[in-house]
């Protein structure tokens, strides 16, 4: 599979690499799109259609539904039935139930992943699950667009697409998109915050704006991921001007208190009010360090999800680690971002029994956009640049595939026994 999808690809990019290859006109991470032809958009459409096509064609053959995805398809079940306005029934349901449930179950607050499913089954009469993941793909596969769109604007055309080929190919994007999680969701709405953040501490205007509704955005999908980049905008804050980023005021600190504010209040009126919304998180703080599956799989030393990219993803992981620590210093974009791994790497190591390979995937981004910079820095001086960039960029996706259909095509990663012994490898 993987050497037939990469065959493809590269019959169709090989006539346009010498394109790809100009820089952008306004230079090093220019503030605007840097022009660029049909043949440019024509391979970028190509690229984005066939990461569509891994995303929403089914590779595996499991009927095993995990537990995690029983629960949401649960909830779109009761919404079905109780509507919109049963949800505060469903928040009390949540406290009462969960506290006589042998295990603890995620809690209905998701509501930015549970409603478009819901919209979803409602208007195309789609099983509860099958809704859930069609959302999931269709979120990893505006998590690839988006990215491009501001590598296109930060880069230059040859960089951005080979940042798109490496998020069309990353494993875990794609992994993400063939099942009912969430991380997917919040992965894009992480990458949008980010993304936006940055421009709104570069350029102002309306990128502020964008920047309070991407981040609403996240902390109504997954608030865990809401509270992890929210400590890194909250370090941006604090010393932007001392780190060389940009200007960051009164305006973006108001933008990110005006986004928690607002998700407080949507989710406590769909809640029932601000007392059913704080039981339903503390009864699940509470609770959920008492799973036997949190205890058994969610340890480990501190450098548990580096070794863990390495192993999904060795390829694109190591040359990106390799630009992260030799070269991203250099330009204020690279230092924000290296800021954002680093920074949201040390939050989410600091939560006890709380490591998941799913929380990582809003990093794809960054380290795709690392990579690429990588190999073009080390092919800066070959005569044939435009010729080995593209084959190496090749070669990185055609073993993220094969890394795919080696690690989640036969293993699912949410099974314990699969699990376990990878963490038990890793310790």
């Amino acid at each position: 599979m993987a050497f037939h999808i990469v065959s493809r690809a590269s019959s169709a990019l090989f006539s346009i690499r010498q394109d790809m290859d100009r820089p952008a006109t306004g230079g090093a991470f220019s503030a605007r799109f840097a022009p660029v032809g049909w043949r440019h958009w024509s391979a970028a459409a190509f690229v984005f259609l066939f990461g569509c096509l891994l995303r929403f064609h089914v590779w595996h053959s499991f009927e095993y539904v995990g537990f995690d995805e029983k629960i949401y398809a649960m909830y779109v079940g009761d919404l079905d039935s109780a509507g919109l306005a049963g949800f505060p029934e469903i928040a009390r349901g949540y406290i009462e139930d969960v506290q006589k449930a042998a295990y603890v179950y995620l809690p209905p607050t998701r509501v930015a992943y549970l409603f478009p499913a819901y919209v979803l089954h409602e208007l195309l009469h789609l099983p509860a699950l099958v809704s859930l993941r069609v959302v999931s793909a269709f979120s990893s596969c505006l998590f690839m667009l988006v990215g491009y769109l501001f590598a296109l604007r930060w880069l230059n055309p040859r960089d951005a697409l080979a940042t798109l080929a490496l998020l069309a190919c990353a494993p875990l994007q794609i992994h993400m998109a063939q099942y009912a999680f969430i991380d997917g969701v919040a992965a894009l709405a992480a990458l949008l915050g980010v993304a936006c953040f940055w421009e709104s501490i570069r350029h102002g205007g309306k990128w502020l704006a964008a920047f309070a509704a991407s981040f609403l955005f996240l902390l109504l999908a997954k608030q865990e991921t809401g509270v992890f980049a929210g400590v890194f905008f909250c370090v941006v804050l604090c010393g932007a001007g001392r780190m060389g980023l940009g200007r960051a005021g009164w305006r973006h600190a108001l933008a990110l208190l005006a986004s928690a504010l607002a998700a407080a209040g949507i989710l406590s009126l769909l809640a029932g009010g601000p007392g059913t919304l704080r039981e339903v998180f503390q009864v699940y703080a509470r609770l959920s360090m008492t799973l036997p599956y949190t205890l058994a799989t969610g340890g480990g030393p501190w450098y548990r999800y580096l070794v863990e990219h390495v192993f999904v993803a060795p390829a694109v992981f190591l040359p990106a680690a390799a630009f992260g620590i030799c070269l991203a210093a250099r330009t204020p974009l690279n230092r924000y971002l290296l800021l954002f791994f680093v920074v949201t790497y040390a939050v989410m190591c600091a939560i006890p029994h709380g490591m998941n390979i799913r929380h990582t995937v809003m990093w794809d981004f960054p380290i795709a956009l690392f990579a690429v910079q990588c190999v073009g820095w080390i092919v800066a001086g070959s005569r044939a640049r435009g010729l080995v960039f593209f084959l190496a960029v090749a070669v990185m996706c055609l073993l993220s595939l094969r890394q795919y259909e080696s690690i989640f095509v036969t293993l699912y990663d949410t099974d314990p026994t699969f699990m376990f012994r990878k963490v038990e490898l890793i310790r």
